[in-house]
């Protein structure tokens, strides 16, 4: 059965005498006294320590007693502590009584006084904090790494990374090109792009991409040793054609060394670094040049072969390789400027183009 107990019981001659008894029936009711001051509030806190103090002695250590005095006079100090705490709780200096001593202590908002929590918290703050920001002020920069343009400017020389870019193109045994046209007239015959595979010396296989006013047309087309084959609309089969006459250069000639794109990369002027560029989420530095529109009108059917064609190089940075080429002029007559995008990807991979059956 549970007991219940009060102050008056606890201080009574009696129940101070049991404290002291060494029975175990004794034992079992000084730990449940114990018990009952820890449980009855922080301010009978002190009171259970001291029970365990004068009832829980090593039994070597203790003195002989038969009179319960010293631990009369030990709970009788702690009752007076206890009373003058009591009394004082929940009233500030001035008078005012203070908040509620039920609500968390250091939580914001609830006017409690700020308590070890508090300080732990600041303490795990000054440490955390300064990591906490570095890591916040990196990812930061990556995100706006991923959303721009790149942004930085290539360390090396422009020059050379330009006959670097030359070389390993005329070494690959294979490329892939794609073509892309921008600010392009709506009348006559124009170039919208175009795509295929370019295997050296000078042959390629894939479509072109032409409007014809405002009719579009997908040709299919062979490339082999300057000789040029093409599949027109509503036909079944290649026939041997003149790239000219289709309005557009013959695209065998794109890897071509004498001829093609890495001959326009060593023969620019005005030779400068840009800034980084970012495509399809790989950065590449940028080199520009002035390029001489006779030696674009090789490769890309211009209309002023004595013009000036802008030109702009994304090269890979750990490779070397040239991954795009911005080529800006006067492609068709008008007085406009066009440009057109050439995308090189798929650097040596396994290909052979052959002269289609008749």
């Amino acid at each position: 059965m549970v007991r219940s107990a009060t102050l008056s019981t606890v201080l009574s001659s009696t129940t101070t005498s049991r404290l002291t008894t060494r029975t175990p029936r004794m034992l079992h009711r000084r730990l449940w006294i114990v018990a009952w001051s820890t449980m009855a509030g922080p301010s009978l806190l002190a009171l259970s320590i001291r029970f365990r103090a004068v009832s829980f002695p090593a039994d070597d250590a203790r003195p002989p007693r038969s009179d319960t005095q010293p631990s009369r006079i030990a709970i009788s100090r702690t009752l007076s502590e206890i009373t003058a705490a009591t009394a004082h709780r929940g009233r500030a200096p001035n008078g005012r009584r203070e908040p509620s001593m039920n609500r968390p202590a250091g939580v914001v908002g609830h006017g409690a006084r700020k308590g070890w929590q508090t300080a732990v918290m600041r303490h795990v703050a000054r440490r955390i904090l300064p990591a906490a920001l570095v890591a916040a002020t990196l990812a930061l920069t990556a995100c706006s790494d991923d959303d721009g343009d790149g942004g930085g400017t290539p360390d090396g020389d422009p020059q050379a990374q330009l006959e670097t870019a030359a070389d390993l193109l005329n070494e690959a045994s294979s490329v892939t090109f794609t073509l892309e046209g921008e600010d392009l007239p709506d009348d006559g015959t124009v170039v919208v792009g175009g795509e295929g595979v370019a295997v050296p010396p000078s042959s390629f296989e894939g479509e072109i991409r032409i409007r014809a006013g405002a009719l579009p047309a997908t040709i299919q087309v062979v490339s082999v040793d300057g000789k040029l084959w093409a599949q027109l609309p509503l036909t079944s089969g290649f026939d041997e054609v003149d790239a000219e006459e289709l309005g557009f250069g013959d695209p065998g000639l794109l890897i071509d060394p004498d001829h093609g794109v890495s001959q326009l990369l060593t023969s620019g002027s005005d030779i400068t670094a840009g800034e980084q560029v970012r495509v399809d989420g790989d950065v590449y530095d940028q080199v520009e040049s002035v390029l001489p529109g006779e030696l674009v009108g090789e490769v890309l059917t211009i209309a002023d072969p004595s013009a000036e064609v802008q030109a702009v190089w994304a090269l890979d940075s750990e490779t070397g390789q040239l991954r795009q080429a911005t080529l800006t002029g006067p492609f068709y007559d008008g007085g406009d400027e066009q440009t057109y995008t050439v995308r090189l990807d798929k650097y040596d991979e396994p290909a052979e183009i052959s002269a289609p059956e008749s």
